[in-house]
């Protein structure tokens, strides 16, 4: 399950739902993400994200 929320994160969808069928089997509702939102999954990060925490760090610091 970790590995499937982390390709959907990959494609740029992040999940909505989680619903367990049984022990075994259970099924995932996959949205666009809402503009502006900061979504924080510990199995995946968007794209985007990714690419704005890049800029952050590279980014030198205000003041100095």
């Amino acid at each position: 399950m970790k590995r499937v929320i982390a390709i959907g994160y990959d494609l740029g969808m992040v999940e909505s739902i989680c619903l367990r069928v049984d022990e075994v089997w259970a099924g995932l509702k996959f949205t666009h993400p809402k503009p502006g939102k900061v979504y924080r999954n510990s199995y995946g990060t968007l794209p985007q994200q990714r690419s704005e925490e890049y800029e952050e760090a590279e980014s030198p610091e205000q003041g100095q």
